[in-house]
């Protein structure tokens, strides 16, 4: 079901492509990594964007290979919490093969598939 919910406090259609298509692709992994962020700070944590159809990536300009299309990615806002705080939890809570950046309006977390295990 579209509307599932993924766990205590996000659902599929959070991660839904913000063209309409109903695309919702999202790693398990990554609702588990936003999951701990959001309990490490206690507050909601707002999805701006994360699966992207193939025309949606187009029409925002995409980079190639990005790991929107595969659902290993999501933009992140959280109420009330500066950026870098959000970045900085994200980081702690983050398993090696995660890379986090702050951006100037959000928080980006993808998949590092560059990331081999030690």
């Amino acid at each position: 079901m579209f509307l599932s919910k993924l766990t205590n406090n996000f659902s599929r259609a959070e991660f839904a492509c913000r063209c309409g298509c109903g695309l919702a692709c999202v790693a398990p992994e990554l609702v588990y990594l936003l999951q701990q962020v959001r309990d490490v700070l206690a507050v909601p944590i707002r999805i701006i964007e994360s699966s992207r159809c193939e025309c949606q990536d187009l029409r925002v300009g995409g980079a190639p290979g990005n790991r929107y299309r595969a659902g290993d990615a999501a933009d992140i806002v959280a109420e009330g919490i500066e950026l870098k705080l959000l970045a900085d939890t994200a980081r702690r809570v983050a398993r090696q093969g995660w890379l986090v950046k702050e951006e100037r309006q959000f928080v980006h977390i993808e998949r590092d598939c560059e990331s081999r295990p030690r």
